[in-house]
């Protein structure tokens, strides 16, 4: 069984999103902050990380590069954005994501961002 980080700062969005995962078969946890990301991260180890680029305390960019230093490259980071202008969307193409969603994205896409299928 695949294990999932949802990181999102609304929590109506991450509960969600984490109890159609876990309805999947994926073990999955829901945190709502980048601080917690990596706390979790750490302790966990997940397969993979589905991050909003804009949460709180730390940034899904920040997030995303303190993953890959300390997982060296063994998780999967899925963006999920909200955010549509284009130098927000460079930033994001330059940073350590696998691959990079824009809200709203259908659970089959997430899915398949998350296991490598897109």
């Amino acid at each position: 069984m695949a294990t999932i980080l949802v990181v999102d700062d609304n929590r109506d969005i991450a509960d969600a999103i984490g109890a159609l995962l876990k309805q999947c078969g994926y073990q999955v946890w829901v945190v709502y902050d980048g601080q917690e990301a990596l706390s979790n991260a750490a302790v966990y180890l997940p397969e993979a990380v589905l991050l909003d680029s804009g949460i709180l305390s730390i940034d899904g960019i920040e997030v995303a590069r303190q993953l890959r230093k300390t997982q060296v490259n063994s998780v999967r980071i899925v963006a999920c954005t909200g955010y549509a202008q284009e130098a927000i969307r460079d930033q994001l193409r330059d940073a350590p994501f696998d691959v990079i969603l824009q809200k709203p994205v259908a659970l089959e896409t997430i899915l398949d961002a998350l296991t490598g299928s897109a």
